[in-house]
């Protein structure tokens, strides 16, 4: 298999680097004109894993990288013969995997709630995902991807559901993402879900009760941040920003900080039509009248993407109903 095919295979970050690792490594592994020990071959390997370690953005992973190359490069120096075949095999992992979310293969109940969630406009398709996700579990409990979507889904449906069943709803959904990092502690999934649920919970039950949720959600959405910061279009940052906003400083709270930070989401994702409805809202705290009207006629102005459509339609929505609130018509 080529370099070429393998990255395609596990698709990842930083795509052109990482073929032209792969290609070296196939080289110095296989290379029939390529005279140098194995030892050698291997060294110059772990070399390259590491260098491309200490470019990637994620600590996480980047340490990640680094400990697998030395464990390869101990292992196949002490038993060469017995570990060669294992360390070929290794290194490509160590230099594919960090950067990618490395997932295994969806079922098909899974499959078929993904293309449910497709038209959660319609409430029947989101609780239809939902039942055919709950038999996947029922079937095998330890099924990351289908607890995480169940999180997922039912945070949906709270969004829009009345208030007396939001609670619930949510108490549901924190279960089961609580469910998916207890599966895959280092994966992101579980706990972006977690930490908005936890969001949402804050929000319905009014601010003081609220308050109680302030560090749960800063530690689940810092650790997002950590493990995947691009995960939903920023997701993780956007929610401590949002938390900067809405928090009283004894907690954290600083609406200029929440500023900066969703400049930094819309620097990353310029067209996050969530991150600039509060950004716009951060900037009329803080008097910046001219700056929030722009955002909220950009959101207005944005076109739908597929992926999002449903989501841009209601921030649409809360951007027309600010700007009637803060910026009437002259009559």
């Amino acid at each position: 298999m080529s370099a070429l095919n393998l990255h395609q295979s596990f698709p990842g970050k930083g795509g052109p680097k990482r073929i032209f690792l792969l290609a070296q490594v196939q080289l110095l592994l296989t290379g029939p004109s390529v005279d140098v020990s194995l030892p050698m071959r291997l060294c110059a390997c772990i070399l390259l894993s590491i260098i491309d370690a200490l470019v990637m953005d994620n600590n996480f992973m980047r340490w990640q990288k680094i400990a697998c190359s030395l464990f390869v490069a101990l292992r196949s120096l002490k038993l060469r013969s017995m570990w060669s075949g294992l360390s070929f095999l290794y290194i490509y992992i160590i230099v594919i995997v960090p950067g990618s979310s490395f997932a295994l293969p969806l079922s098909d109940g899974v499959r078929e709630a993904d293309d449910y969630y497709l038209g959660r406009q319609n409430p029947a398709n989101v609780a239809h995902g939902l039942e055919l996700l709950r038999a996947d579990v029922a079937h095998d409990p330890k099924d990351y991807e289908a607890w995480w979507r169940i999180s997922k889904f039912i945070y949906y449906q709270a969004r829009h559901a009345a208030s007396s069943e939001k609670i619930k709803l949510l108490d549901n959904g924190v279960d089961a993402a609580k469910k998916a990092i207890a599966l895959q502690p280092i994966r992101v999934e579980g706990h972006y879900w977690l930490g908005a649920n936890y969001d949402l919970t804050a929000e319905v039950r009014g601010y003081w009760r609220g308050l109680l949720f302030v560090d749960a959600i800063r530690k689940e959405m810092e650790t997002v941040n950590r493990l995947d910061p691009d995960y939903e279009q920023a997701a993780g940052l956007r929610t401590l920003a949002r938390l900067d906003y809405r928090a009283p400083f004894f907690l954290g709270g600083d609406k200029r900080l929440s500023m900066d930070l969703l400049k930094k989401c819309l620097n990353r994702f310029p067209d996050n039509s969530r991150a600039m409805l509060y950004l716009a809202d951060s900037e009329i705290a803080l008097g910046l009248r001219d700056d929030a009207r722009k955002e909220l006629e950009q959101v207005l102005n944005l076109c739908p993407d597929p992926q999002y459509a449903p989501e841009l339609a209601e921030n649409q929505e809360e951007a027309r109903a600010r700007m009637e609130k803060y910026f009437p018509p002259p009559e």
